[in-house]
């Protein structure tokens, strides 16, 4: 809803535009104002529609945090079962294989 001002000014009037008394001036100053009203409540809607994505982006990172953690947990657990096979020799792998097929 766009208004445009008319002339209040009798410097600046012509003949064909008529001098607005304090009232329409008023309801005009009102017009503005309430047009301005309904900018600024559209632009809250967006805003609260960013922030409510922004906090369900949120969470979405918190939980894949929390499976990183889970992962980053066991780790220790993954080199000390790399270490056993380090530490195999030949002839442990022999020993384990005639042991397992006998």
């Amino acid at each position: 809803m766009s208004y445009s001002r008319p002339s209040s000014s009798t410097a600046h009037s012509s003949s064909t535009t008529p001098q607005l008394t304090p009232t329409q001036l008023r309801l005009y100053e009102k017009q503005q104002e309430y047009a301005s009203l309904l900018a600024l409540r559209q632009a809250s809607g967006q805003t609260l529609e960013k922030v409510e994505e922004l906090g369900k982006m949120s969470a979405i990172m918190a939980d894949g945090g929390a499976a990183v953690g889970g992962v980053m947990r066991n780790w220790n657990q993954v080199f000390s079962i790399l270490n056993l096979f380090g530490e195999l020799t030949v002839d442990h792998i022999r020993v384990a294989l005639h042991t397992f097929l006998d």
